[in-house]
């Protein structure tokens, strides 16, 4: 009850949405308002802005879901996604007792996969492997790749031999790059 919600943050919301594209196929349109405005200066703007708000919605731009159809082309002919590697079940949360501590560990992988690899999909400015290590030690995705391993055998029963980060830029031409973790 005392969760402190997050700031809504338009690179945030564009990755949300572009997931929820790309993994499931669809926008949840109980989530989103796509906005008939090119910006917030008018009053008619602002006042359909507070409205969406204050229903909970996150504003996309008309352009953003232009680009995430693009993004969605793209990735689509990648083969790590032709072969099925985004296949399985989106956003299921993970939860197992630490057998020491007892405390809860808790991993939430974008896609578990069916098979014994797991692959999360990020959307980038910069999908070269420089820009995506830089990423993985800003944002610790060693720490969320190895807990979701963790996860798979704590709760399935299934062990992960290999995890990678697909990352897709945000603009023209819509760059994929994977790259797998190495197993330390």
């Amino acid at each position: 009850p005392d969760r402190i919600e997050s700031q809504s943050n338009a690179a945030f919301d564009f990755g949300r949405a572009a997931h929820s594209v790309i993994l499931e196929g669809r926008l949840p349109r109980r989530e989103y308002a796509v906005s008939p405005y090119a910006d917030f200066r008018t009053k008619a703007a602002q006042e359909w802005k507070a409205k969406a708000e204050r229903l909970g919605l996150t504003i996309l731009k008309a352009d953003d879901l232009h680009t995430i159809a693009a993004m969605y082309q793209q990735i689509a002919r990648h083969p790590i996604v032709e072969a099925g590697g985004l296949d399985g079940e989106v956003e299921v949360s993970l939860i197992w007792p630490d057998p020491v501590t007892g405390y809860f560990y808790k991993a939430r992988p974008d896609v578990l996969p069916m098979g014994d690899m797991i692959i999360n999909y990020k959307t980038t400015s910069d999908a070269s492997l420089r820009a995506v290590a830089q990423s993985v030690i800003k944002y610790r995705y060693d720490i969320s790749e190895a807990l979701a391993a963790m996860g798979m055998a704590a709760t399935l029963k299934r062990q992960v031999t290999n995890v990678a980060l697909l990352s897709q830029e945000k603009s023209p031409p819509y760059v994929v790059s994977c790259f797998e973790f190495a197993d330390q």
